[in-house]
């Protein structure tokens, strides 16, 4: 079941901790003073950023803050991306959809 734990800084449910999720972002150091979004180096694109840990990961680690980096060509079974988008205008995004109740089983053949 999804949202089971509170949700990241961001809002979203079920995103730290599960695989280290691939970002657009280059590799680069981060400059001294305050950045907004920085995208990496623009000359030295070797390696793209991984965010937030995973299963396979330490539990200080585990979160938006925690960043890595790889060859955009590198595999590992703890890797992995998020496909988002936001809701339809007017419904809440911090709480879960209810469960889905399943239908009963339609009987063939026979009387009912």
């Amino acid at each position: 079941p999804v949202a089971q734990k509170r949700p990241n800084e961001l809002g979203i449910f079920d995103m730290s901790g599960n695989t280290w999720e691939w970002c657009q972002d280059w590799f680069g150091t981060y400059p001294s003073e305050p950045q907004i979004n920085p995208q990496g180096s623009e000359t030295t694109q070797y390696f793209k950023i991984l965010r937030g840990g995973s299963w396979n990961y330490v539990l200080s680690g585990c979160r938006l803050g925690d960043r890595s980096y790889f060859s955009p060509e590198s595999r590992l079974n703890d890797f992995g991306f998020r496909v988002m988008m936001e809701d339809a205008p007017g419904v809440n995004n911090n709480q879960p959809d209810a469960p889905v109740q399943p239908k009963a089983p339609v009987k063939k053949g026979g009387k009912s």
